[in-house]
């Protein structure tokens, strides 16, 4: 058999159906805060993952000029996905310096490597440079630049919501921190009993600028029945994130929003610690 070093397709049974399945992007968890994308992918050079990946992408803390924690890698097929997950879940990446946290594995709620691009194509904090924290290959793993796409219809909604976190940054600045209470995760009431997690992302997502992610998702259900207790909580990947969300989809209504799902009209608020 080839090794997957060589950007070809491996021929072992498991991976016949690769081409069928949905799950190719992996969130790693407990990345250095030393390190950005070009660091990411050295790693995976120097580990065996030649070839394998063509997508990278590491949110960045801008008030801090550092990574988040976390990121994401496209696989080309879904059994280098889960090689990479079982070679480097518990490990400890270079660079680490005193941190004993190891690497988290899991799969990413955006999957696929035509998702991810269209998801970061055209993020909001392109103000601060975002598209250099991407990296792209194609099929021959060659780097390719990350430009937009010209959607006129989206022109006027892009700049703004650039125009709305360029005032947030200023905000930012000048504004104590948060309280408690203000954080990244958020109440969502009213969801439809037969909604899955994934759903409900998806959902959210729409109503996110693009660029933003979900990092977890949760629906409370009742632990004799399994069935849904129609709330649960997201956790978005910034405050900022969280305040346009709450900003831009508010109603008159007690923490109505415009999101709806399945017809139905979600409630969305703060969590309460």
């Amino acid at each position: 058999d080839k090794s997957a070093s060589d950007g070809t397709r491996p021929t072992d049974v498991s991976t016949v159906n690769d081409t069928l399945s949905s799950n190719t992007t992996v969130m790693l968890r407990n990345i250095p805060i030393k390190y950005n994308n070009e660091l990411v992918m050295d790693y995976l050079e120097s580990s065996g993952f030649s070839g394998t990946y063509d997508f990278i992408y590491l949110p960045v803390d801008y008030s801090r000029g550092s990574n988040v924690g976390y990121g994401f890698i496209n696989f080309k097929y879904e059994s280098y996905a889960k090689r990479f997950m079982s070679t480097v879940d518990g490990v400890q990446l270079p660079l680490s310096g005193n941190s004993t946290k190891v690497c988290s594995c899991s799969w990413a709620y955006i999957q696929g490597f035509e998702a991810n691009v269209s998801h970061v194509v055209g993020n909001p904090h392109d103000i601060f440079g975002s598209k250099n924290n991407v990296i792209i290959l194609d099929s021959n793993g060659n780097r390719v630049p990350l430009s937009p796409r010209v959607v006129p219809d989206m022109q006027q909604q892009q700049q703004q919501k650039c125009s709305y976190y360029e005032r947030r940054a200023d905000q930012n600045k000048r504004s104590r921190p948060p309280p408690c209470g203000d954080s990244q995760k958020l109440f969502v009431g009213g969801i439809p009993q037969d909604v899955h997690e994934t759903t409900l992302t998806h959902c959210i997502l729409h109503y996110l600028p693009v660029g933003c992610n979900i990092v977890d998702c949760t629906i409370i259900r009742d632990s004799r029945t399994g069935l849904s207790r129609g709330f649960g909580f997201i956790t978005l990947d910034s405050s900022d994130s969280v305040s346009y969300l709450l900003n831009t989809c508010r109603t008159t209504t007690n923490n109505g929003s415009s999101v709806v799902l399945n017809g139905r009209q979600l409630s969305l608020r703060r969590h309460s610690h």
